[in-house]
């Protein structure tokens, strides 16, 4: 094992790791719902001719 490997290693140990990882996985998640709703939206607001053909009949 070289040093940049256990460096790595020493760092994801760290909980300042795994507060970062943490963090970015929920802005991540946090922007896809964001783009889930404003799709929604999207969606709601065309006609039904134009919805894709899954969703023609449902309701969002």
């Amino acid at each position: 094992m070289n040093d940049t490997t256990a460096l790595i290693e020493a760092r994801k140990a760290s909980a300042d790791w795994h507060g970062i990882s943490v963090q970015k996985h929920l802005v991540l998640t946090g922007q896809m719902t964001l783009d889930s709703d404003r799709d929604g939206q999207r969606i709601k607001a065309m006609g039904k001719k134009y919805r894709p053909a899954a969703l023609r009949e449902e309701v969002i």
